[in-house]
């Protein structure tokens, strides 16, 4: 039974806008409850993020597809395609081992945010309260309340219940009043990734849109825009590192690192010119090496839970089931007091 607006946790606090945070935040909102996000980032998204260039170029440099499995999910993204910000993804995806199409990938329906990934999460934020650039440094329990400080001291409120959807590492900060939730985000390790982003004024000749990549620095490599919508007038690629490479080349400069993973792209297509614009960025907890195999946790005696696509992996779907479980699990919690 949902809670209400106006009866038990009148007001939640979720720190993490991406899209756990924001799933568990529509969720309640859905059911009359005052939400607040915070979020460290300039917007929404966390790794459905997109990188603009001079308003010319765009990368979704952390997640350039996802698909439903689960039944709810799927509902999910149906109503998003009905929103006009999710499409299917009809690029070719194959296999590649040793720089050759070994073959085609597994046979689904990739979806994509419209036009750009970013748009799924702006999409989900309508009408909460977000705040962006906001980093939550401390939280206070007070009188069984939640306080939300900054770094500066200064308080960001105080709310009834708590929902903290960031990687464990970044959560730890802010459990210390929950010892069981401290010591399950710290079971939980995070592996980074490397991506790196091209662009070519001309069209790169390769015979696929993206690419599965074994015994290669790269284990991922698609072409930005061949989605639905795109206007990049030139040929965008992001390719994404694997985790035990990242982890080897931990102590590499980000110059170095970018270099290599660009010398690798460019023979994993066949090319031999280079990129007119090249960038990386590094996801310093992007792939959960030992995930929580549990939707989500929660405190019941504290009303504070975490969420986080580390909970059951590191997809999309991953990251909205989780997000949704810990506001029914706040619903349920709520609707018993």
């Amino acid at each position: 039974m949902p809670i209400s607006a106006g009866k038990s946790f009148p007001t939640v606090a979720i720190v993490g806008a991406g899209m756990a945070g924001l799933a568990c935040a529509a969720q309640l909102r859905a059911a009359g409850v005052s939400v607040s996000v915070f979020d460290k980032g300039r917007r929404p998204g966390g790794r459905m993020s997109t990188r603009g260039v001079d308003d010319k170029l765009s990368f979704d440099h952390g997640c350039q597809f996802f698909s439903a499995n689960d039944p709810s999910f799927d509902q999910q993204v149906k109503s998003w395609i009905e929103a006009g910000v999710v499409s299917a993804w009809r690029g070719t995806v194959v296999e590649l081992g040793r720089g050759r199409i070994t073959q085609k990938a597994t046979a689904r329906t990739r979806y994509a945010g419209l036009p750009e990934m970013s748009a799924v999460c702006s999409h989900l934020a309508t009408g909460i309260d977000v705040r962006s650039g906001v980093d939550v440094n401390e939280v206070r329990r007070i009188d069984n309340k939640w306080h939300l400080l900054r770094d500066t001291g200064a308080s960001l409120g105080q709310f009834d219940a708590l929902i903290v959807a960031t990687p464990p590492a970044q959560a730890e900060k802010l459990m210390t009043h929950s010892p069981s939730l401290l010591v399950a985000a710290r079971g939980v390790r995070m592996s980074s990734c490397w991506t790196v982003m091209l662009a070519f004024e001309e069209r790169v000749g390769s015979s696929f849109d993206g690419a599965v990549v074994h015994n290669s620095p790269l284990s991922w490599i698609a072409r930005n825009s061949s989605r639905a919508g795109r206007i990049d007038t030139t040929d965008c690629w992001v390719g994404q590192s694997s985790a035990e490479w990242s982890t080897e080349r931990r102590g590499a400069s980000r110059d170095a690192i970018v270099a290599e993973l660009a010398d690798e792209f460019c023979k994993l297509v066949g090319i031999s010119a280079k990129p007119d614009y090249l960038a990386g960025h590094r996801w310093k907890y992007a792939i959960p090496t030992t995930p929580l195999d549990k939707d989500c946790l929660f405190d019941d005696t504290l009303n504070v839970g975490l969420c986080g696509d580390w909970c059951l992996g590191n997809r999309v779907e991953a990251a909205w089931l989780s997000g949704t479980a810990a506001a029914k699990r706040l619903q349920a919690q709520g609707a018993g007091i």
